[in-house]
């Protein structure tokens, strides 16, 4: 499983190559791994903005325009990956080389692509992983109600 500096280093990674993409279409093909069905989770998120890519606790936060976030926990085996035009990877996740040479694969369960037509995959092996559609404003309600710890980059 990720633990948490290494889901801290896939926000770090992510968060200057996401912010201020606009999110054109999204593919997925476990609607287990969502909070809504495929087609209302498109509907939601397609046409918004990456305002911000953030972490609290194991669970890496994007903000979108219109007040909604994405919540994705990678549980045991996900992965969080951007390729860039060079071929170069960014993000990352539980690390298996073989399964990043070619993106996308049978353990990609999940694609936003972007209007520059950059891809951002969600992999997940096990499939224990998710991705949620929330209010931003939840986000925080959630964690509390969750009673997660301080968090260890924080005063």
């Amino acid at each position: 499983m990720p633990e948490l500096p290494e889901v801290e280093t896939i926000v770090r990674d992510l968060k200057p190559r996401l912010k201020g993409k606009k999110i054109k279409d999204f593919w997925a093909d476990r609607p287990k791994q969502l909070n809504f069905p495929i087609d209302k989770f498109k509907k939601k998120i397609v046409g918004l903005t990456i305002c911000d890519v953030r972490r609290r606790a194991k669970m890496i936060i994007i903000d979108l325009s219109e007040g909604l976030s994405l919540l994705f926990h990678l549980k045991i085996t996900g992965q969080l990956i951007m390729r860039d035009k060079t071929g170069k990877i960014f993000g990352g996740g539980h690390f298996i080389a073989e399964y990043l040479r070619s993106l996308p694969n049978k353990f990609t369960h999940a694609i936003f692509t972007f209007t520059d037509g950059r891809k951002l995959y969600f992999n997940n092996m096990r499939l224990f992983g998710y991705i949620k559609i929330l209010q931003t404003k939840e986000v925080k309600k959630l964690f509390e109600k969750m009673k997660i710890g301080p968090e260890p980059l924080e005063k």
